[in-house]
């Protein structure tokens, strides 16, 4: 993985997301086209949030059928928004970083985000709602290096 505002940082997470991918066809036998794998640049925001609402529409997968989110990559924390730091009395909220972060948005003069736990637990409802709660969602995440700092204080 190698994105412009992040540096050369190949040495993280891919190997754990194809451990895993091989432990599912190879152990598991789960036919390859049931995985949705998001590797370097194909990790995108719109990527990620897409592989959601593919999961949800995929008329291969019935209610109560298990459903595995593998995440490894980045994550960190970020300033909650008003609303939120009034509801619940934080000021961060924590988040993952897709591979495109922070790069610019194409006709913007804004800058790609990260994806905030609380898009996740959303995205997560509505797959339950469409297939039911038979989903594990498991994250291995490295803070980047300008969160690692915050990241600490939190643990």
């Amino acid at each position: 993985m190698n994105n412009p505002v992040w540096g050369d940082i190949s040495h993280l997470h891919e190997p754990d997301a194809q451990q895993m991918e091989m432990f599912l066809v190879s152990d598991l036998k789960v036919p390859k086209d049931h995985i949705i794998s998001l590797y370097d640049r194909y990790a995108s925001r719109k990527a990620i949030m897409n592989a959601f609402m593919m999961l949800q529409k995929d008329p291969r997968i019935h209610e109560g059928d298990p459903i595995l989110i593998f995440f490894a990559g980045h994550g960190g924390l970020a300033e909650a928004e008003p609303k939120w730091r009034q509801k619940y009395g934080s000021s961060k909220i924590q988040v993952i970083f897709p591979y495109d972060y922070g790069l610019p948005v194409s006709n913007s003069n804004s800058s790609v985000d990260c994806i905030p736990d609380v898009t996740i637990a959303e995205l997560l409802n509505q797959l339950a709602a469409a297939k039911g709660n038979n989903i594990l969602y498991s994250i291995r995440v490295t803070p980047l290096q300008e969160h690692v700092m915050i990241w600490n204080d939190l643990v």
